[in-house]
């Protein structure tokens, strides 16, 4: 594809199984943060065929010519946040997610993959403070996929924001249906709630309640409803049995969740009954291709990742 994409961690067996299929399938040219003798003694013991300058390039964060350019430019960024000259100096030789963001926001790559060593929370500060959300009315969101053998769930959001406002809400819900467009799926969307079409006037409740009529009136050809149980959202006969006159009509396949708590369960249910066959997250607006992968991602799942991502960049380029 000639896109170059920047991987942190790259030091960690998972990373490297991920990077080998990379460069198997030619899907792009990835560069590796971490120190060329021990990226060299993992790929000995996997026995993978990497091979560092031929086909990948490295950082190292010990020494890279790049290095008094990131560090002068990430205290601009943090010295209002009290990060002082010295430690935006440590930082950029020893936090391989800020020197890989680093390169990414200067153009020095095309796409990120960090989150495999380390917190969601921690990498997803130094992305949002290094790359920068995509504009003041657009909320950072995931987007986490789901595969059944009835077709894939789309989930939002399972690793951003606690307690969503209704402004935020409506935020993620456009970014994920423009995700799933974007794999080639017509959304179908149920903002999940406990209650069912008003049975509720919990804040919560009403939160979805309104966050569903702001994106019903905006998007009056989007199959789209709520606040409702996530039954009501999976089950058609049921839905119609209650509400006939749903927006909605078939079985919902993007659910968007009233808060961090419930969606992040419902994924660890969900992902045990989808075998683990699971794809994400998928990260969106921010204002570079930067995703972050869960500590238990499998080499599969960051080679997926990496392809939606270099997907999503060449068709941005047409």
């Amino acid at each position: 594809s000639g896109l170059n994409i920047i991987y942190s961690d790259a030091e960690n067996e998972t990373v490297l199984r991920a990077v080998q299929t990379v460069v198997d399938e030619s899907i792009a040219r990835p560069i590796l943060v971490g120190r060329p003798d021990a990226i060299n003694a993992v790929i000995d013991d996997l026995g993978l065929r990497i091979r560092l300058g031929e086909d990948v390039d490295v950082i190292n964060p010990r020494s890279y010519d790049k290095y008094d350019t990131y560090s002068h430019d990430y205290h601009q960024i943090a010295g209002r946040s009290g990060v002082s000259v010295e430690r935006s100096g440590v930082l950029l030789r020893t936090d391989s997610t800020v020197i890989a963001a680093m390169a990414l926001r200067n153009g020095d790559a095309d796409g990120m993959i960090c989150g495999k060593v380390g917190s969601f929370t921690d990498h997803f500060q130094t992305l949002r403070s290094v790359i920068g959300i995509q504009g003041k009315d657009v909320r950072a969101s995931t987007l986490t996929t789901l595969l059944f053998d009835d077709g894939p769930l789309f989930l939002t959001d399972c690793f951003i924001d606690l307690d969503p406002t209704v402004d935020q809400i409506v935020s993620k819900t456009l970014l994920g249906i423009e995700q799933v467009r974007q794999f080639g799926i017509t959304p179908r969307v149920a903002l999940l709630s406990h209650s069912n079409f008003g049975s509720s006037d919990a804040p919560s409740a009403r939160k979805m309640r309104q966050a569903s009529e702001i994106l019903r009136a905006r998007l009056p050809d989007v199959e789209i409803d709520g606040e409702m149980h996530s039954l009501t959202a999976l089950d058609t006969t049921y839905r119609q049995t209650i509400f006939a006159d749903s927006q909605l009509q078939g079985k919902a396949n993007l659910l968007v969740f009233p808060g961090l708590d419930a969606a992040n369960i419902a994924l660890g249910l969900l992902r045990q009954k989808a075998n683990g066959l699971l794809i994400g997250p998928y990260m969106s607006g921010l204002k570079r291709p930067a995703h972050i992968m869960v500590n238990s991602a499998t080499p599969r799942a960051m080679y997926n990742v990496t392809a939606l991502a270099v997907a999503e960049i060449l068709s941005k380029q047409d």
